[in-house]
């Protein structure tokens, strides 16, 4: 059977870790060529080579990885690797046993062998590693990812929505009405009665940005509203009540929405612009930030 890693563990130099979401998120870096005899992971986990060359041998199969190449491993699936002449560079997507129990209840079993995969699902991994990197990752981005990637590697049968569906409006409206609140897939999935792989794929679709992406324009379509008014307000507090974990989430999901922090923005609204050309100009950045750059359908 080999050694078993524990769920964040690996052969290599970790240089990154975070955990969103019972989703323990790992950048990996492997300097030079190695080998790795037989082991297995705790965790159910998707590894994206992002750099390098790979191979790993389960079953008397080889799997040759390049980069943007992802595959997926059901939990105590044992394999050995070898790691290329130039190294590699992986992301890692491990999930916790809480996520077994919600795939089931949503008829997705994790038995499956591993299996390269490209397009769509390594698509979406990459995605959610640039967020990892900015900092501005949320927690209902990283549930609408991982129900996608593994509704790809469980072969889940998508539905197409060839008009715009009329759950849609109902989303909108509940994420308006409680985007200050931790809104879940699940949550809002049986709100509007879909699947929530469903779910976050027509939304990302006909929104073009995730459900994470339009929450979080919601929250600094808000912050930006109070800043702008000249209330007195910290923005410690203007975090928590906007809907973010912390202010440092915050500041970095809204300079990346916005382009200037948030202190930034205030100054530039109360300190050097006009009162009528600070109104006309702020409603524009706010329809802006509300949908994150996109026109929702």
């Amino acid at each position: 059977m080999g050694h078993q890693l524990k769920l964040g563990h690996f052969y290599g130099q970790v240089t990154g870790q975070a955990e969103v979401c019972d989703v323990a998120l790992s950048e990996l870096a492997h300097r030079k060529p190695c080998k790795h005899g037989l082991h297995s992971h705790e965790a159910p986990y998707f590894s994206l080579l992002l750099q390098g060359t790979y191979s790993e041998t389960f079953s008397g199969k080889v799997l040759e990885y390049r980069p943007m190449t992802m595959a997926f491993h059901p939990p105590s699936t044992t394999h050995s690797d070898e790691v290329g002449s130039r190294g590699g560079l992986f992301f890692i997507i491990e999930l916790k046993r809480e996520w077994l129990r919600r795939l089931s209840a949503h008829s997705m079993g994790v038995e499956i062998l591993p299996d390269l995969t490209g397009g769509k699902a390594a698509s979406i991994a990459a995605r959610l590693h640039h967020d990892y990197k900015s900092g501005c990752i949320s927690a209902l981005e990283v549930e609408s990812f991982v129900f996608e990637m593994m509704a790809e590697v469980s072969r889940l049968r998508q539905i197409r929505e060839r008009r715009p569906p009329g759950w849609m409006k109902h989303v909108r409206d509940l994420m308006n009405d409680s985007f200050t609140q931790p809104l879940t897939v699940d949550f809002v999935a049986s709100e509007v009665g879909v699947h929530p792989v469903h779910l976050s794929r027509v939304f990302r679709t006909r929104c073009g940005q995730t459900l994470g992406e339009y929450l979080n324009g919601l929250r600094v379509r808000f912050a930006c509203e109070r800043l702008a008014s000249g209330e007195p307000v910290s923005l410690a507090d203007l975090a928590i009540h906007a809907g973010f974990a912390d202010q440092s989430h915050f500041c970095r999901v809204f300079k990346a929405m916005v382009g200037s922090t948030p202190d930034e923005f205030r100054r530039m609204w109360l300190d050097h612009r006009p009162p009528d050309q600070a109104a006309s100009s702020r409603s524009e950045k706010v329809s802006y930030v509300q949908y994150g750059g996109a026109t929702p359908m």
